[in-house]
């Protein structure tokens, strides 16, 4: 047992000012943790025994299910990514370098690809499946915007696993294996969580699962999903526009299964610059179904008074099944990279609009006679998808539709 005054505990008095969430400010004023640059924090030495204490809980709990430890190098070779496309889609969060030979490595933000050669050039017949692999490792995502301590960072421990089959039904055994093993993991650590809907995200799978922990401040589990997409995310606006725009978001309309939510932005001097719609629904992330809006949920989620509805502009206009599927139209495919997609892996409304962008005649940025613009989701778009692009003049409109290589339509843009 080591005595306090030979440890290292940088104590503060007060709340550290620049945390951005309760977690941050309370483990840098423990003493926990300590940022080094951006996105890179130092686990002191309080830290690094809490995290040791986890691992081992985690350790004996994937023990039983038959899971073995190993440990994957953290620099890895480009060949392998370019094998498996990612090298080239994955994006900008991908740290990339170069050695002393000028061959291309990277710093492993996931190991999908390494895990899967050593197991492709070791395993010879099936009788030597399934087969169970994790490690526990520091992984390296060159994030945009580091944020709310260590919640978002450019280097973090994660432990990852990966099973390999004969069949599905073997696959299944695996998961349900692991969600139990989770469930221990966090019994032990005495918290208190729920089991809600996940996202696969850019590994696809016909089941995710993430696991929520309840806190004093966050025991409200269901979460508003977004129907109608029609708003970038504020982070894009830069920080020198934003001190010269007060925005405001007057309050919603509901009807029975959803909401409609009015965004407005204004000027220093009061002046309406731009005005958006989305349209929400309440999901309960646990029973993994849309909420009733009742009176009481109704109240709970109004907020100010709506200061201005516009149901004209929120109807669609009805285009046929067989819309974009011409040969006449203006057509590019596109990939979906890193860059645009949110932390869902779903493809950002920014995303939406440069795709339609690239086929919009130059002639409407010259003219700047259109004042609105509509995106409708359909379903959503996954990081790594091929996507085209169609773009098609229809009445006093420019359209555009986003769609599969089945034809389907993910999503329309238009302006008029």
């Amino acid at each position: 047992m080591m005595k306090q005054s030979k440890m290292l505990i940088p104590t503060l008095r007060e709340m550290p000012s620049d945390a951005q969430v309760i977690s941050h400010a309370l483990m840098v004023r423990a003493g926990y943790v300590r940022q080094v640059s951006a996105g890179i924090y130092a686990y002191m030495p309080l830290a690094n025994r809490a995290i040791e204490k986890f691992k081992t809980i985690m350790r004996e709990e994937f023990e039983k299910i038959g899971a073995v430890e190993m440990l994957a190098p953290a620099l890895l070779t480009a060949d392998l990514w370019r094998e498996s496309g990612r090298y080239e889609t994955y994006g900008e969060d991908l740290y990339k370098l170069k050695n002393r030979d000028k061959s291309d490595f990277i710093l492993g933000p996931t190991h999908e690809e390494t895990f899967t050669a050593l197991v492709r050039d070791a395993v010879k017949s099936y009788k030597q499946l399934p087969l169970n692999l994790y490690q526990i490792q520091s992984k390296y995502r060159d994030e945009k915007r580091p944020r709310n301590g260590l919640l978002r960072t450019r280097e973090f421990i994660m432990k990852d696993a990966y099973s390999f089959h004969q069949n599905y039904e073997d696959l299944d055994v695996t998961y349900e294996d692991y969600r139990k093993a989770y469930e221990a993991i966090f019994t032990r650590a005495g918290l208190e969580f729920k089991g809600i809907i996940g996202d696969g995200g850019a590994m696809g799978g016909k089941d995710s699962q993430e696991f929520m922990a309840v806190t004093p401040e966050r025991t409200d589990l269901n979460r508003w999903v977004v129907l109608d997409k029609s708003i970038a995310s504020l982070d894009e606006i830069p920080e020198d526009v934003m001190e010269e725009i007060k925005k405001e978001n007057p309050g919603c309309q509901f009807v029975v299964l959803s909401a409609y939510r009015d965004f407005e932005l204004f000027d220093a001097q009061g002046e309406k610059l731009a005005r958006a719609t989305s349209r929400w629904v309440l999901i309960d992330i646990v029973k993994r179904r849309p909420l009733r809006l009742t009176q009481e949920l109704i109240e709970k989620y109004q907020g100010e008074p709506q200061s201005q509805a516009f149901e004209e502009e929120l109807e669609n206009m009805s285009y046929p099944k067989d819309f974009f599927d011409t040969e006449n139209a203006v057509k590019q495919r596109y990939t979906v990279l890193r860059r645009d997609i949110d932390s869902n892996m779903h493809m950002h409304n920014l995303a939406y609009l440069d795709a339609a962008g690239e086929l919009l005649p130059q002639q409407i940025y010259e003219e700047g006679e259109k004042n609105h613009i509509r995106i409708s989701y359909k379903k959503e778009i996954l990081y790594g998808e091929e996507i085209t692009g169609v773009y098609i003049e229809h009445e006093d409109r420019h359209v555009v539709g986003l769609t599969d290589t089945n034809k389907g339509v993910r999503a329309i843009v238009e302006l008029w």
